[in-house]
């Protein structure tokens, strides 16, 4: 980064230096182009539930009527 220390960038644009690092070795890898705005949207959940829970589980809540929030007592009655 022309001279720039990378904790004195990391104030500056006020994020950590493993961010800045992250930044310059993209620079240095890809050029301009390395610098463009990337999602950060992750490609897969790992901890998606499984297709079958899921399906029973609306099979359940279309089947079952349920009564919530249940009314509260605080043992006046």
């Amino acid at each position: 980064m022309d001279g720039w220390s990378l904790r004195w960038a990391a104030e500056l644009f006020q994020v950590s230096p493993t961010t800045v690092q992250r930044w310059a070795d993209r620079y240095r890898a890809l050029g301009d182009a390395g610098m463009a705005n990337r999602s950060s949207r992750p490609h897969h959940c790992l901890l998606r539930t499984p297709t079958r829970t899921e399906r029973r589980l609306i099979k359940v809540r279309l089947t079952c009527r349920w009564v919530w929030p249940a009314p509260l007592t605080c043992g006046d009655e």
